[in-house]
């Protein structure tokens, strides 16, 4: 991945592009906030649609508006619609809507993300 350069906005060639310089990502997005709701007086269940795969027992991060930063462990996952457990969700073709414990709330548009591998 090679980020952006100012050519990519004004067009033309610029230095940047010139030196194909490749950045590996330090983080993985993995999904987005739907919705989040209140389930008890410390609980909250945030509703996620799932863009790369998550698994029980990973330490994702929430970049809220104006880049707050929340970590969470997925301790539960559960399918949004049937309320099955699950050990680990999947984006793409089969994007899955689940829901995960957190502990405050989270807004609408949050995105999660991980460290990359």
């Amino acid at each position: 991945h090679r980020g952006y350069t100012r050519g990519f906005l004004r067009g033309g060639t610029g230095e940047e592009s010139r030196k194909k310089v490749n950045r590996i990502p330090s983080w993985e997005f993995v999904g987005e906030v739907i919705s989040c709701r209140k389930v008890s007086s410390n609980n909250f269940k945030a509703k996620v649609r799932v863009h790369n795969s998550i698994k029980k027992g990973e330490e994702v991060e929430i970049l809220r508006p104006y880049y707050t930063l929340i970590k969470v462990k997925l301790a539960e996952i559960r399918n949004s619609g049937s309320g099955e457990k699950m050990e680990e969700a999947h984006g793409g073709g089969s994007a899955h809507i689940v829901d995960i414990p957190v502990p405050e709330y989270i807004p609408s548009y949050s995105v999660l993300r991980k460290g990359s591998l």
